[in-house]
């Protein structure tokens, strides 16, 4: 009987955990705006002026990666598509980005940046500090072979998301190192207070934030506090009670902010690196610039957005 009750007692509280969980995704459904769409069969790919580069910044990993530590040499650092191994997921990751999209010159111009991946917000600060020198560098280098200044897009994921965002706080620390982020799109981003108020800096023009309420790894990613002592005036580091993220930044103009279904499905913390979304990620930009157009102030108020992805040729029930 004892043995009963105690099970009771055990899966009552993983129950009451998990909705303790999914409680900051909780929304009322009358303030939820829909829009589907069906994604058609891709045309002809054309060259894109100004040329765009593309860095794709991976998220946090807690295991050791040979990738790290034998093509980034152990350290933070920005390599062209074509260094990397075929058989790495980056590679993967970037054949299918290129492969979808719509200029021609995708590949040549794809870069990924590879950092240690702790779960670790010094570790992302410093990362960023590189990620803003080597794009410096990368954008100078193009501009000198092409005359012409290239349009950048930052895709991250996950903790790469605030690692990207990092780069408001150090392009202030080194104004020397000043570039422009034309497209920052942040794919399952944990929202914490140590990076969330960046999204309004100069230093990006766009940004994109796409999320999921299915998504559990976004919202348990720890946050530590930071709190200046008034007598030692020392930086005491305290783990922020209750430890979860946030799912959604407050609303900006240059921010749009969009729960993502495909196929009816929503989406897995891993089903933003999978070849299904990655497939479908320039269409659902581009969808989300004409809502935009349709009607500016409605992706920057309160309410959430649900955009439903169909591929052609997907039957809607």
């Amino acid at each position: 009987m004892t043995s009963r009750k105690s099970h009771k007692r055990s899966v009552c509280t993983l129950l009451y955990f998990f909705a303790f969980l999914l409680m900051p995704s909780c929304t009322t459904q009358s303030r939820i705006i829909k829009k589907r769409v069906v994604l058609a069969p891709q045309k002809n790919k054309i060259a894109i002026d100004p040329p765009q580069i593309t860095v794709w910044i991976h998220g946090t990993r807690l295991l050791r990666r040979p990738l790290y530590y034998r093509y980034f040499n152990g350290k933070p650092g920005i390599k062209h598509a074509t260094q990397l191994p075929k058989q790495y997921n980056l590679t993967k990751i970037a054949q299918v980005l290129c492969s979808e999209s719509r200029d021609m010159h995708a590949h040549e111009h794809f870069y990924s940046f590879g950092w240690s991946g702790k779960l670790n917000s010094t570790e992302r600060e410093e990362a960023a500090f590189v990620l803003l020198k080597e794009l410096h560098g990368l954008i100078e280098r193009f501009t000198i072979v092409h005359n012409k200044q290239p349009h950048l897009r930052i895709i991250a994921h996950s903790h790469g998301g605030n690692l990207a965002l990092n780069l408001a706080k150090v392009a202030k620390k080194c104004p020397e190192y000043s570039v422009l982020v034309n497209q920052l799109i942040l794919l399952a981003c944990p929202v914490q207070n140590q990076t969330c108020s960046y999204i309004s800096d100069p230093i990006f023009r766009h940004i994109y934030a796409l999320y999921s309420t299915l998504d559990i790894v976004q919202i348990i990613a720890p946050e530590m506090s930071y709190i200046v002592s008034t007598k030692s005036k020392k930086i005491c580091k305290k783990l922020k009670i209750p430890p979860l993220s946030e799912r959604r930044f407050q609303p900006h103009p240059k921010l749009a902010q969009v729960k993502i279904k495909i196929n009816g499905h929503a989406l897995w913390h891993a089903d933003f690196v999978g070849t299904t979304f990655l497939k479908s990620l320039d269409a659902i930009i581009d969808e989300i610039d004409h809502w935009k157009k349709e009607s500016p102030p409605l992706l920057c108020s309160t309410k959430q957005h649900l955009l439903a992805i169909y591929n052609y040729p997907y039957k809607i029930k």
